[in-house]
């Protein structure tokens, strides 16, 4: 890679990483072709098209998704594994796979080639095995339903009927748990059957919807189900069962902030109520949830039982209840140990549920940590010991079957066919002496699909005349544990067609959470760094360049500011990166002892004095994000081990350097924590210094925006930042400053051409903040809750970072579950994108991705259609970083675990 002129010496680089929102997707096959798209809240239209270059092939690629298993209703009977597997390029085939030993599996087809479709659910109808689903995409999506006669038999598709598809009154429902009305199509989500017939949830466009029929073969939808359902805000049907007693539908619903579990009954089928008694039972003092709903048989009685979590303290705890009938429920019990497991500040909870003759297995944990458990009364658990690959690595054990003597435990996630198969008896005839004995069914790529490779863009950096994106890539292994970190570096000069910037293996094993530039032309305005003066041919820092020293120390092979330039005639911009695990930190770096067509090559370093003040593998510390302050020095922040300063849960640090080399700890950012958990995502240059943004946990449910600043990143202080609405959910990604000193802020884009010396605009985003010494305040973006309990999008505005005020945008209002990512300056013109979306859920299309433009520095916005190709996916997407590049607009994702880049060329606004 050719080395670029070194013309202008400023920060460019602010932000930091955000949790991911899960939220739902688009549904049609993504394009690459340009098409126009209408800013939703000011009609203007701007032309957008998904690159295309053979180097953006990252991560993604064909694999499948585990969604229902099913232990032999009768001995004899096959195991049953429901499921889809999805081509590279996101088609979907709704499968099973079949056992008669659960050892051997044999993967079938539910439809044809050229067919879209998906199995969701399974369950045992008499002694008929039916999976529910969906055939088609988008508006044209229909529910589907596929009946084996007998176990063994093969599998035969239900005819389609008027109730497999949604109607105009579907697309105008205006209830209390829908989106705003789009055509979304239906499908199943859920299934029971029993003594009342078989019974079938899921959503037809957007709205929770109900099916029922006497023979597996017939469908009707049950308006009275529907009708209840739709009127709790936020419902979501999450398991059914159906027994003499009457049918259970259990879920959550929204109760203005909160989250309550909920039980929906009906005695024949036809009439439905809300059951008051279980809501005493899955509500108040925080939040509650249902994963699923069973029953188990005890001597002559029979015990209902859910499972979920509870959060009445900040942290999720895994729960269940129980009841004689299905209709009184008991308090929660929260009897789950939990010893063994790795600490996760979001907690864990209860995933699914499986009864055997007299007993209860149950699966669940959370972020990273896999959990078992067994139960004779549905109340007091028991661990049941996982194997060691299973523990220690990152997967979710989110379904179970059991027949006592074996058990399933698998996976559902999207692209990760994970299946457990363990041998020994389960509650009641278990014994400590005969351990259940675990094998991976799943290991057969041939049988089963490779898991998919999940690519994860952490920063897009401008830099000079190009832009440098960051890509953290995830391979998992075919077996748990084996699964390898790695990190991409790419750039391009248009946004369009992209290049590999070499890496080595310095990256090897490791995770990069943000990068930043600074250096470049046209990055950051006339502003000065460590107060030098105009940069190309004079002086930085009272020193001349070409030769010379810069900040005492010599350009041509040496380094600037602690980064490497490159080569006497002409040098680089300098980069800086840092991550996981163990707090690295790395820094572009030349290689200035290649001559010919490799002498402008680029390769990365790790800095030094890493172990000294990151600590080391007894003390792991995560860096969460840097930036560059206007003396020329850095600052990082993120999470370490216990200080003298931090507070009880998560430990906010800061680290700081002159160079970007040798690193120092400055020690914690609250010295005064009163929260369980705060965790800093993002920090910018501010004009009094530093200013770090985050996230922090209550005491109780939910979680509140937070800001610290500091002159030099040594000492820091507590920032004034609104409060969240009880049991609110708010947060903050990053921050930038808002304008650069003595520029001029155009109403557009600058053109990306040649680089030039004469810097008017200042382009940055979550991994690149504004410039060094600023005016006009700063930015941060994330997320809030209103009063409703809905998550929105949200901006905060600050003079100097010590006090912060929410913005009102209206254009975020019509974006429930999205919390803004990045965020992109350039001028006037501002960008910002957030999101992440799934075609197995039910919010309208585009929905859950969020790209907004605005061209008067963030006064007001329009939203970018991203329901519209080229935005549209058959699978999972995300939006995760912005930049601009000139007058183009960058937005870098991933649609089906493969990175995704767009680019649009239109004026912002």
């Amino acid at each position: 890679m050719a080395a670029l002129a070194l013309v202008g010496f400023a920060l460019a680089g602010c932000g930091g990483s955000a949790a991911p929102v899960r939220s739902p997707s688009t549904t049609q096959a993504a394009g690459s072709a340009a098409s126009p798209t209408t800013g939703l809240a000011t009609g203007t239209t701007s032309t957008w098209s998904r690159a295309t270059s053979p180097t953006l092939t990252v991560g993604g690629g064909a694999t499948s998704t585990l969604s229902a298993l099913q232990a032999p209703a009768q001995p004899g009977d096959d195991w049953l594994v429901a499921g889809t597997r999805t081509t590279a390029e996101g088609t979907s085939t709704a499968t099973v796979w079949t056992s008669p030993d659960a050892s051997t599996w044999t993967a079938t087809a539910l439809t044809g080639p050229g067919v879209d479709s998906t199995a969701a659910a399974v369950t045992v109808f008499g002694s008929r095995t039916v999976v529910v689903g969906s055939v088609g995409v988008g508006a044209s999506r229909r529910a589907a339903v596929w009946v084996s006669a007998r176990s063994g038999d093969p599998f035969v598709a239900v005819a389609d009927q008027p109730a497999f598809a949604a109607t105009a009154s579907d697309a105008n429902d205006d209830s209390a748990s829908s989106p705003a009305p789009t055509a979304l199509g239906a499908e199943m989500h859920v299934a029971g059957a029993g003594a009342l017939g078989l019974f079938a949830a899921g959503t037809v466009d957007g709205h929770q919807a109900m099916w029922y029929s006497t023979d597996g073969r017939h469908f009707t939808r049950v308006a009275g189900a529907e009708r209840l359902i739709n009127g709790a805000p936020g419902a979501d049907v999450r398991s059914i069962l159906v027994t003499q007693a009457g049918v259970f539908a259990a879920g959550t619903r929204r109760s203005g902030v909160a989250t309550d579990g909920t039980i929906w009954t009906s005695t024949d089928g036809l009439r439905w109520a809300q059951e008051p008694d279980a809501g005493q039972a899955f509500s108040g003092g925080g939040d509650y949830r249902i994963s699923a709903i069973t029953a188990m048989v005890r001597g002559t009685a029979t015990i209902y039982e859910a499972v979920g979590a509870v959060n009445n303290n900040g942290t999720w705890a895994p729960a269940s209840w129980i009841s004689p009938d299905g209709f009184s429920w008991s308090a929660p019990s929260l009897s789950f140990p939990m010893e063994a497991a790795r600490p996760d500040p979001d907690g864990a909870a209860v995933d699914a549920v499986s009864p055997t003759s007299g007993g209860l297995v149950a699966v669940g944990g959370g972020d990273g940590i896999a959990l078992a458990w067994t139960s004779v009364d549905g109340r007091s658990w028991t661990p049941l010991g996982l194997p060691a690959s299973a523990t220690a690595a990152a997967w979710h054990p989110g379904l179970v079957a059991t027949d006592g003597a074996t058990t399933l435990i698998a996976d559902p996630d999207a692209g990760v066919p994970r299946l457990l198969v363990g041998t020994g008896a389960v509650p009641p005839a278990a014994t400590a002496a005969t351990p259940v004995s675990w094998s991976e069914a799943t290991g057969s790529a041939a049988v089963w699909g490779t898991p998919r490779a999940e690519a994860k863009p952490v920063s897009l950096v401008r830099a000079g005349g190009t832009l440098r994106l960051v890509v953290d890539v995830t391979q998992p292994g075919q077996l748990l544990g084996q699964d390898q970190a790695s990190v991409v570096v790419l750039e391009s000069s248009d946004g369009s067609s992209w290049s590999v910037v070499p890496t080595g293996s310095v990256f090897s094993g490791a995770r990069v959470a943000q990068a930043i530039a600074w250096g470049a032309a046209g990055d950051t305005g006339t502003s000065t760094a460590g107060g030098g003066a105009t940069v190309g041919g004079a002086t930085v820092g009272g020193a001349t360049v070409g030769g010379a020293t810069v900040g005492g120390a010599t350009v041509g092979g040496a380094t600037v500011g602690g980064a490497v330039a490159v080569g006497a005639q002409a040098a680089t911009t300098s980069l800086l990166a840092a991550g996981q695990p163990q707090g690295e930190a790395w820094r572009l770096a030349s290689n200035p002892a290649a001559s010919g067509p490799a002498a402008g090559d680029l390769s990365w370093v790790q800095a030094t004095a890493i172990n000294g003040a990151f600590g080391t593998g007894g003390s792991p510390t995560s860096l969460n994000a840097l930036t560059r302050l206007a003396s020329g020095s850095f600052v990082a922040v993120g999470t370490g081990p216990a200080a003298a300063n931090a507070g009880p849960g998560g430990h906010p640090l800061a680290w700081t350097s002159a160079t970007g080399a040798a690193w120092t700890l400055a020690g914690g950012l609250d010295r005064s924590p009163s929260l369980l958990d705060e965790t800093p995502r993002g920090v910018c240059s501010g004009p009094d210094g530093a200013v770090a943004v985050g996230v922090g946990a209550l005491a109780g449910p939910g979680s509140r925006a937070l800001a610290w600043t500091s002159r030099s990143g040594s000492a820091w202080t507590a920032a004034s930042v609104p409060a969240a609405v009880t049991g609110g959910a708010d947060s903050i990604a990053g921050c930038s400053p808002t304008a650069v000193t003595a520029a001029s802020t155009p109403a557009t884009a600058p053109s990306s051409t040649a680089p030039s010396t004469a810097a008017s605009t200042t382009a940055v985003s979550t991994s690149a903040p504004a410039s060094t010494g600023t005016s006009g305040g700063l930015v941060a973006w994330g997320s809030t809750t209103s009063a409703d309990g809905t998550l929105h999008p949200t901006l905060w505005r600050s003079p100097t970072g010590a006090t912060w005020t929410v913005q009102k945008v209206t254009a975020f209002s019509d974006a429930p579950a999205i919390g803004l990512r990045s965020l992109a300056i350039s001028g006037q013109s501002w960008l910002a994108a957030g999101g992440s979306a799934s075609a197995t859920t039910d919010t309208a299309a585009g929905a859950g991705l969020g790209l907004w433009t605005s061209s008067n520095s963030g006064a007001t916005w329009s939203r970018v259609d991203t329901g519209a190709t080229p935005w549209q996916t058959t699978g999972t997407a995300s939006l995760d970083q912005v930049a601009w590049l000139g007058a183009t607009a960058v937005v870098a994702g991933t649609v089906n675990g493969q990175l995704a880049v767009w680019e649009s060329t239109a004026p912002a606004g």
